[in-house]
């Protein structure tokens, strides 16, 4: 799935040229992992669970995201063969980022509903 996010990303980008389709796949593949080591912690929700929970890993998902968006949004992004996104581009990244939190989120709904109807 985050592959295939990437790829989406770098195609959306392309239309801006190499370095745009460059960074918008480098932020949505850097920013969903963060995204999916919160989500796939636990069968829970992380809704319901919260992020206050594990604050080793809430630190360190800070630091990680701090350092994605200083290379994405700084001009350092130019050593990493990237340019500037748009404020449009930027956000698509984020939310295509964001999709495996959605999609991490069903299927615990799924499982849960399974498990009650199995029980």
């Amino acid at each position: 799935l985050l592959g295939v996010l990437s790829l989406i990303a770098y195609a959306i980008g392309s239309k801006s040229g190499a370095a745009a389709a460059t960074t918008m796949a480098f932020t949505v593949l850097s920013i969903s992992e963060i995204v999916l080591a919160f989500n796939r912690r636990s069968e829970g929700s992380l809704f319901r669970e919260g992020f206050h929970t594990n604050w080793p890993m809430l630190i360190c998902a800070a630091a990680a995201l701090t350092l994605v968006l200083f290379v994405v949004l700084t001009p350092i992004r130019g050593a990493f063969s990237m340019c500037a996104l748009t404020a449009d581009g930027f956000w698509i990244a984020i939310l295509l980022a964001l999709v495996p939190l959605a999609v991490c989120e069903a299927v615990k709904i799924v499982r849960r509903l399974l498990q009650k109807r199995t029980v």
